[in-house]
């Protein structure tokens, strides 16, 4: 409940600078309407930094916590390989060993010479997926604060293509890798793929509950931490 209270914090940070709690309107096709001042610029990255201190505090609590502590090591495992069998993505696909982040490897990302964060031991278990979501979200605030110490104004893109063509286009999400395809026909959408983070790491989470206790489930379950909604073909 503490940590929904930060998130609280951060949907209302979002809607005092764009208008909305989710960003709604501030991401367009070739544009951008979010405009962010100096002004803007200084309250953010004000209310940033106590969030990310607020934020460290908590993971302490956690950590420290032996009672809490002793449910996370060897449950719901998933290993190296099966993690790249099964296509996984993100701070789940990271906690396994498996090292994909669409922000250092596309090189068509605004990322610069961006390295994404492991665990210390990467184990595939709760742990490592815990200690993935704390390293990520330290992460985070270094990026915010990055994009937030400049003038950001809404930007406008162009891009060409054939009447009939094929695009593919890769973001990394909070759950990993989210990857969209369109196909374009005689200059109108023929098809669209959308297979998001969500998605790809279903799969995992069968596996990763595969021998262990029923009481763990709903542990495990949220270490991946995954959308229900938009995973709908």
């Amino acid at each position: 409940m503490a940590f929904a209270a930060l998130k609280e914090r951060a949907q209302r940070l979002n809607d005092d600078l764009s208008g909305h709690r989710f960003l709604f309107d501030t991401v367009a096709v070739g544009a951008s309407p979010f405009r962010l001042g100096s002004g803007g610029r200084d309250r953010a990255r004000g209310l940033l930094r106590e969030l990310r201190n607020d934020a460290a505090a908590l993971w302490r609590e956690l950590l420290f916590n032996s009672s809490f502590q002793a449910r996370l090591g060897g449950v719901g495992v998933v290993d190296k390989g099966l993690a790249i069998e099964l296509g996984m993505v993100g701070p789940a696909a990271r906690a396994s060993g498996h090292t994909f982040d669409a922000r250092a490897d596309s090189p068509r990302l605004s990322y610069g010479a961006f390295e994404g964060a492991h665990p210390r031991e990467r184990t595939g278990d709760v742990r490592a997926r815990l200690e993935m979501r704390a390293l990520e979200l330290d992460d985070s605030f270094t990026i915010l604060d990055e994009l937030a110490s400049r003038e950001l104004g809404g930007g406008t893109a162009q891009a060409r293509a054939a009447s009939s063509a094929i695009g593919v286009s890769t973001v990394e999400s909070a759950r990993g890798a989210s990857t969209c395809i369109v196909e374009l026909a005689d200059g109108n959408v023929r098809r669209l793929r959308l297979r998001t983070s969500s998605y790809a790491n279903w799969p995992a989470v069968a596996s990763a509950v595969a021998g262990n206790l029923l009481p763990d489930f709903p542990l495990i379950n949220k270490s991946f931490e995954l959308c229900y909604a938009c995973v709908d073909r």
